[in-house]
């Protein structure tokens, strides 16, 4: 008897799950602890399912697969930034569809994926690559490299131990952060950063799929607040570009998307591409890209004005099926937010459904349990208590909506004032963007 088709799937996503299953796969899914400890696992869920201490590690994987039944196994994909490669390393070795490791490594180390564009003929922005952030050496060789200097971990995500800096004092100040988190539990412990030329502009996302090599599909995002702004307490949001309105956005992002994916060898799955516009005349320039689902919830912005469901494709793609095509886009705005109170403990909050009950809610989600802390934004960049989007009746102002609701939100939510630290976890646990 042939056995059912199965798909690994590397890190607990329910919708994905459960996608995977109506598209009539047999799902096998390794998770890292975090996953578990948050409560995101249900075992029912899949038909197969490991814990594993960290999907970025290939000989933690294989060990996993050595004990699970993959009879029938077609592919191996995941929507997780630290397992990317590790997919591509285990899907060679099962001889099954999934990504390429040697691209997945240009898009997960941001120094190589420059240098192939630079070598390529792109105007990529200056970098210095620095091996170890806590050398003694790394504020001179900043200072020389020139100010201001945007640093981050050379394979981070999430803007999360980013930090523009604009003398030798700001580096300090970073090594210091960075020196915090390696020391502790919590995260984002890396040592080799990148230091980046500063570029001016307001932040693009570009978020889509290739298939076969094809850039098939494109959503083009503006951020209301370009990400490195969260350290100075902003909300992250975005806003989905509508493809007829902003024809020109999308004739710039088309460009930079289809050039730039194609150099870095990208031929099949989703990608979130980040760049800055600069006006006089309208050019975009390539700041970083993932080969994954964007964060936050880009996914419901794009579901909500497309009605294409890129964990859908993403699961389609992986598995050599056809991918459900998108309908036209709603003439609606459609954004999505960070939503978040006074840091401290928790005493009382809204509903999920007192939150949807609001007219131009359409989607929300919290990321913070009922009984623990609001994080400071202005602390952790990824901090906040929910996301929402909403989508907005015609005739209404985006921003007057997005205020509203962040204000009724903030006001909503009840803490007592006291220190709120990051969750402590594992980097591979922490939400990309």
């Amino acid at each position: 008897m042939t056995p059912k088709p199965s798909i690994l799937l590397l890190g607990w996503r329910t919708p994905y799950i459960r996608i995977a299953r109506e598209l009539g796969l047999r799902t096998v899914v390794l998770y890292p602890p975090g996953q578990w400890d948050s409560g995101q696992v249900d075992p029912a869920e899949a038909d197969q399912s490991m814990l594993v201490e960290q999907l970025s590690s290939v000989e933690h994987v294989l060990r996993a697969v050595a004990r699970l039944d993959l009879s029938g196994c077609i592919a191996v994909h995941t929507q997780e930034e630290w397992a990317l490669a590790s997919a591509g390393l285990v899907a060679e070795h099962l001889g099954v569809r999934g990504p390429d490791a040697d691209v997945m490594c240009r898009f997960r180390d941001k120094a190589l994926q420059k240098n192939h564009l630079t070598a390529a003929g792109f105007d990529i922005p200056a970098h210095l690559e620095i091996p170890d952030i806590l050398s003694p050496d790394v504020p001179s060789r900043v200072a020389e490299f020139g100010f201001p200097t945007v640093l981050k971990p050379i394979a981070g995500a999430g803007t999360s131990i980013t930090v523009l800096t604009h003398d030798v004092a700001d580096v300090e100040r970073a090594q210091a952060e960075a020196r915090t988190h390696d020391e502790t539990p919590v995260v984002l412990g890396r040592r080799t950063f990148i230091a980046e030329s500063f570029v001016p502009g307001r932040e693009w996302h570009l978020d889509g799929y290739v298939r076969g090599g094809e850039l098939e599909f494109l959503a083009v995002s503006r951020y209301g607040v370009n990400p490195i702004d969260t350290r100075q307490g902003s909300l992250l949001w975005s806003w989905c570009l509508d493809p007829e309105r902003e024809k020109w956005a999308y004739r710039l992002g088309h460009d930079l998307a289809e050039r730039s994916l194609s150099v870095l060898g990208l031929r099949d799955g989703l990608f979130h591409l980040e760049a800055f516009h600069q006006e006089g005349p309208d050019r975009l320039v390539f700041g970083e890209c993932a080969a994954r689902l964007g964060g936050a919830m880009v996914r419901e912005a794009v579901l909500r004005k497309f009605g294409l469901d890129l964990y859908r494709a993403g699961i389609e793609i992986a598995a050599g099926l056809p991918v459900t095509p998108p309908r036209p886009a709603i003439q609606n705005d459609v954004a999505w937010t960070y939503l978040t109170a006074a840091p401290g403990q928790l005493v009382s909050r809204p509903t999920e459904d007192e939150v949807l009950e609001r007219p131009e809610v359409t989607d929300f989600r919290y990321l913070v349990n009922s009984d623990d802390a609001v994080p400071d934004t202005t602390v952790w960049t990824a901090a906040r208590l929910a996301d929402a989007v909403i989508v907005a009746p015609e005739g209404d102002e985006l921003d007057v909506l997005l205020r509203e609701l962040r204000d009724w939100f903030s006001d909503a939510v009840v803490t007592r004032q006291e220190s709120a630290e990051p969750p402590s976890t594992s980097h591979e646990d922490i939400p990309s963007a």
